[in-house]
Order: structure tokens, then C-alpha cells, then sequence
């Protein structure tokens, strides 16, 4: 498939793929940055006490990935929010919401219904009061 301009798309209604690529290679570039930039100058100690604070929280997020996040949540600019989708238990929403600074709220939007191994098992699961208690304990619930 071609645009009018003759540039191929993908399935994606009129995507060009070029876009696509752009979009994969930006996103691996700025984690390839961070990653070069964190081995050079070693974790801050801002990212140290919050992973002390919130890794306790269940999640699949690693060490480096939660930094990633503490990271770009304190670059956006005041009066600005952080927008999550998928909190589950709030492992990663604790880390934008330590990192990101005072008038910025971070919306975690997850319908709280399941777990993978209770989906599995086919059990339900309610995981908004966890998800509530988490941010509690880190001191982050005004900001989420």
C-alpha cells in the first residue's frame, strides 16, 4: 500500500512505515541515551531513596526501567500531567509520581480486575485498594 505521495504504509491506515521506524528508533535511541548517560554519572541519589521507598511493590518493572521513569516524570514541565496506562499495583506509577515534582498529578488508568495469575486461574481480583494502599505507603496519593 502507497500514500499519494508514494511512501509505503502498514497496516495502519496511511502510517507511512517510515513513522513507524522513526517512532521504534526514537524510542530505543532516548533509552539508549539514558542508559549510556546512567553509566557515565552512576544512579542520582533522588532515584536511590525512591527506589528504597516504593520497591517493595510488586510489578515487572527493573531497577533501570524504573529510573527511566523517575527520570522522565521530573523532566515534565510544570502545570503538565503524567498519563500511565496499565498501573496494575502501581510499581511503575510509583516511580513517575516520586519523580515527578510539585503541580504534577499522575492519572493511572487500569481497571483494577485482575492479575495475570488470577486471570489464568480464572479468578477475579480487585487490585484498587492495593494499588491505593501502595501509593499511601510511598507518600505519593496526592499526586496520583
Amino acid at each position: 500500500m502507497t500514500t499519494g505521495d508514494d511512501v509505503p504504509t502498514v497496516g495502519l491506515g496511511s502510517a507511512p512505515i517510515d513513522a513507524l521506524g522513526a517512532l521504534y528508533r526514537g524510542m530505543s535511541a532516548t533509552r539508549e541515551n539514558f542508559l549510556e548517560r546512567r553509566r557515565l554519572r552512576g544512579e542520582s541519589a533522588q532515584f536511590s531513596a525512591a527506589y528504597a521507598r516504593a520497591s517493595f511493590i510488586g510489578g515487572w518493572l527493573s531497577r533501570s526501567e524504573a529510573e527511566l521513569l523517575f527520570e522522565l516524570a521530573a523532566a515534565v514541565p510544570p502545570g503538565q500531567d503524567i498519563v500511565e496506562i496499565g498501573s496494575y499495583l502501581g510499581r511503575s506509577t510509583a516511580f513517575l509520581a516520586l519523580g515527578a515534582g510539585p503541580g504534577r498529578t499522575v492519572h493511572a488508568v487500569d481497571p483494577h480486575t485482575s492479575g495475570r495469575l488470577q486471570f489464568i486461574k480464572g479468578e477475579p481480583i480487585d487490585t484498587s485498594g492495593q494499588f491505593r494502599r501502595n501509593m499511601e505507603d510511598i507518600g505519593a496519593s496526592d499526586r496520583v
